[in-house]
């Protein structure tokens, strides 16, 4: 179910396409709460995440880049997102086949607390474990005996998301910016310099990321992106500068 809720003020864009269609690139504020316990499990506000106790330092707190229709999100918001308009703000109501699936009673294991010990875990109800290379949580202890749950956290409860679409990125050099920074969220956008010359991408790499840990990992997953994205292109070059400082 898909909810207007009313409208947000946000900058109007010139020849801007008020209504969203398969395929754009877009930046959405949202926030994700259990019906059942009003409980916010995700948010782009960082106000918001403070005060539900989900803030993650280090998170950068900022409407969320989608290509619509391309799996960036929960599919059931992802479908609901075409026709939805610009600046105007939506409530989203997702079951649980819509979002992380219905729960698995044949996920949930009964293990004995003493193999829980013997690899290095103390168990209580609600930690997040790692057991036989699976994901787990544990939600019982008794009798010397632990219930992992090894369906996802969300899995079987009802979603609402109150989300606004905040801006349709439609230059080129606007969407290669956005998806570079979808990889170095930490490094200022403005910083690096990008050049679309014909069917090449030239992106001047900034000192301020040099040092980030696994940046030749980073500048593939760009790279992918681009390719997939813009399939017209078949060449990106990253320039590196290092210069003796005076």
């Amino acid at each position: 179910m898909t909810e207007r809720i009313g409208s947000r003020k946000g900058p109007k864009e010139k020849g801007a396409r008020k209504v969203i269609k398969e395929g754009d690139f877009v930046l959405i504020d949202l926030t994700g709460t259990v019906r059942e316990t009003d409980e916010t499990f995700d948010t782009t506000d960082e106000e918001r995440a403070k005060k539900a106790g989900i803030y993650r330092e280090g998170t950068t707190y900022e409407p969320r880049l989608v290509v619509v229709g391309d799996g960036w999100v929960l599919k059931g918001i992802d479908r609901r997102l075409v026709g939805l308009e610009v600046n105007k703000s939506y409530r989203i109501v997702l079951k649980p086949e819509e979002a992380f699936g219905p729960r698995d009673p044949k996920k949930i294991e009964v293990v004995p607390y003493r193999m829980l010990r013997a690899e290095g875990v103390t168990p209580r109800p609600g930690l997040s474990v790692r057991y036989k290379g699976r994901e787990a949580v544990v939600r019982s202890i008794s009798g010397g005996r632990v219930q992992l749950d090894y369906n996802p956290p969300l899995a079987g409860r009802v979603l609402v998301y109150d989300l606004s679409i905040r801006r349709v990125l439609r230059d080129p050099k606007e969407k290669i910016a956005a998806l570079i920074h979808r990889w170095l969220p930490s490094v200022d956008t403005k910083a690096f310099t990008i050049r679309i010359r014909g069917d090449k991408v030239r992106i001047v790499i900034p000192k301020e990321a040099f040092y980030v840990d696994g940046l030749q990992v980073i500048k593939r997953g760009i790279f992918k992106d681009i390719e997939k994205y813009f399939p017209e292109v078949t060449r990106v070059d990253f320039i590196e500068t290092y210069a003796r400082e005076a």
